[in-house]
């Protein structure tokens, strides 16, 4: 089309533009209760019918910030997914109210390609909003939980330093583990929050298949600030070329992350490191991961299978993270296995599948 045939078309459609707003509001007001007058969201769509009249006409076509609009109807709270494609066709039939058959034939390539853009804006806002109420409720989480902890380790601390009277070896000692105990489960709180508050500033990193590499690099960025804050140095190692992984990538982060945390609560020495290698086998390619406390070598032990299996009973030396990476690598097919150094050093060995069968990609 050209700059004449696009300003005609223009002008038609913002002649039309209250009444394409009022249809498709109507039409969304049907399917979910909205909390806002008709008065204010009325000018709201008014307003998006105005943007995406604009985006139809413009020279170049651009229909990504589509989204914004698609992002925005997020505050239609109540609002299904599988209620967009009828929202969509009232949508559509709007857009070409009082053109002519040749001028909506024309038109038609560029509003398939707005609502597609509005579509993927919908489950992004849907997304981020889903985000935003899993940190309101880990925020809440944490300080429900802190505050009794705060006040244990608040409480035994004051008792060790003889204000309240003198006390006990024996009662030194079971506050001490009370004490040091309390500390711990703060720590892995606190850990647990700063990796969630990182990934909720996140969207989409990854699609079903990803970069192994890519995502040990963010892993490192997501680790080593945390880590850094105990002195705890971070070391990564790749053995070749990774290639890319069929999998949940937030998966496999979890269970790296899990693993990095403990053996940093175990390292006496400051010092954590994480290696990785691909093995290729006949049934399939594995991703090998080893996680060490303090690695006298920087070279990736190629036999997982070496040490005991870990239990999936949790014990006195697992914590929650430990827990859940080990729930997280079973359900993936993989195994973690544990290693003892001579140095008295422990080393944590994961081996997952390369492409990770699910009941969805097995259908």
């Amino acid at each position: 089309m050209n700059t004449t045939e696009l300003s005609e078309i223009h002008k038609i459609l913002q002649g039309h533009q209250q009444e394409i707003a009022d249809v498709w509001m109507n039409a969304l007001i049907s399917l979910t209760p909205v909390s806002l007058d008709v008065s204010q969201l009325r000018a709201r769509f008014e307003n998006f019918v105005d943007r995406l009249i604009a985006l139809l006409v413009a020279d170049p076509f651009v229909p990504s910030p589509a989204q914004e609009v698609g992002a925005a109807l997020d505050m239609l709270e109540d609002f299904q997914s599988k209620d967009i494609v009828r929202v969509q066709e009232v949508l559509a039939s709007g857009l070409v109210k009082g053109l002519s058959p040749e001028q909506a034939y024309a038109l038609l390539p560029r509003i398939v390609s707005v609502q597609a853009e509005l579509e993927s804006g919908f489950f992004i806002g849907k997304a981020n909003r889903a985000r935003r109420f899993d940190m309101e409720v880990m925020s809440k989480m944490g300080h429900d939980l802190k505050t009794p902890i705060n006040a244990i380790t608040g409480f035994s601390r004051v008792i060790l330093k003889g204000i309240d009277g003198p006390i006990t070896e024996f009662q030194q000692q079971d506050l001490t583990s009370i004490y040091d105990a309390g500390k711990k489960l703060l720590d892995m709180i606190n850990d647990v929050f700063e990796v969630a508050k990182g990934d909720a500033s996140k969207t989409n990193l990854y699609e079903k298949s990803f970069d192994v590499a890519d995502l040990l690099g963010d892993l490192l960025k997501t680790t080593q600030p945390i880590l850094a804050k105990r002195e705890y140095a971070v070391d990564l190692w790749g053995g070749g070329d990774l290639g890319k992984m069929q999998a949940d990538a937030s998966q496999v982060r979890w269970i790296l992350i899990g693993l990095l945390f403990h053996a940093a609560r175990l390292a006496e020495r400051g010092g954590v490191s994480l290696a990785a290698a691909r093995e290729p086998t006949k049934s399939g390619d594995w991703l090998l991961f080893e996680v060490t406390q303090t690695p006298e070598e920087k070279i990736l032990m190629y036999e997982p299978q070496v040490g005991q299996p870990m239990i999936e009973e949790p014990d006195t030396d697992m914590d929650i993270g430990l827990i859940t990476a080990l729930r997280l690598c079973k359900e993936m097919g993989g195994v973690v296995t544990i290693a003892k150094g001579e140095d008295d050093t422990t080393k944590f060995l994961l081996r997952l599948p390369a492409r990770v069968i699910t009941a969805e990609s097995a259908g």
